[in-house]
């Protein structure tokens, strides 16, 4: 016997014993049932979107299968799945994204009554969504050389601006183009440069409907969780008034399609310029 039920059992007597007609004997059967030893370490992973991971040790040798329990709050987890014995883990798609699940796991034998419990775990169950939040954007180079904060940004300079594309997920996004919109004292974007795990370069649409007629980079490809882009350009300095010092501008908007078509926007470092054109004197006519 190895489970709670009917059983019939045959009784051999030690000793013979005189018994008449319809006389009864009783007796005690004792059953001490094999254990189910509960699995422990029981963790969840919720690094894939959509989706929780569950891992666990198997602990005993004698189960017939392990029970997967559920719930949105703590101790009261129902059953939503079985699966056979010796498994030890289990992937769950939960019925709702951004939300927290937990999660026990028994193994059982033969019988329900027979399971014994993990230890209980939670996880967020994380919406297939990209994450463009640590991108940043800089200016690198002034006519060639390293910039730094005290380098001075003059009339007629040349900038290389430098984009680092993070996408830190979950969900890998399909980049469709990038929309730069610098101020009008820069002119000229040129020398589109892009590197990195699948992506494309597309070359530059000087003046895009859809960058409402600003510069359009035409960047394109797979943007992964692992992998970042370096996405580089020049832009000239041209300032147009009057004044002695001006400040330039710039930002960008980055087309991406993950579960929908969506854009994500930032703006780039504003920096002051000297002005090479500069005041115009005023005269006061004075008597001699």
């Amino acid at each position: 016997m190895n489970a709670i039920g009917n059983y019939t059992a045959a009784v051999n007597p030690a000793q013979t014993q005189n018994l008449s007609n319809n006389a009864t004997i009783a007796f005690n059967i004792a059953y001490t049932p094999t254990p189910v030893n509960a699995p422990s370490n029981l963790s969840v992973d919720n690094s894939i979107c959509s989706q929780l991971r569950l891992t666990w040790q198997d602990n005993s040798g004698n189960e017939d299968g392990f029970i997967i329990s559920r719930s949105t709050s703590s101790g009261a987890e129902l059953e939503i799945a079985r699966v056979g014995a010796n498994q030890t883990t289990f992937t769950d798609i939960p019925p709702a994204t951004d939300a927290s699940y937990y999660y026990i796991v028994q193994a059982y034998r033969n019988s329900p009554q027979q399971a014994s419990a993990s230890n209980e775990v939670n996880g967020f169950n994380q919406s297939c969504t990209a994450n463009f939040a640590n991108t940043r954007k800089i200016i690198t180079k002034v006519n060639g050389a390293s910039y730094t904060g005290p380098t001075a940004i003059n009339d007629g300079d040349t900038l290389t601006y430098q984009i680092t594309l993070v996408n830190s997920g979950p969900a890998n996004a399909t980049i469709n183009y990038i929309c730069e919109y610098p101020s009008s004292n820069l002119i000229n974007l040129r020398n589109l440069s892009v590197s990195g795990v699948g992506a494309v370069n597309g070359g530059i649409t000087a003046s895009s409907p859809s960058c409402g007629d600003s510069y359009r980079l035409n960047v394109s490809g797979t943007k992964n969780v692992a992998n970042n882009w370096l996405i580089t350009f020049d832009v000239t300095v041209d300032t147009a008034s009057a004044d002695i010092q001006e400040v330039i501008t710039n930002s960008m908007t980055v087309n991406y399609t993950d579960s929908s078509t969506k854009n994500w926007s930032r703006s780039g470092p504003n920096v002051i310029v000297n002005s090479a054109k500069g005041k115009t004197p005023g005269f006061i006519e004075v008597a001699p």
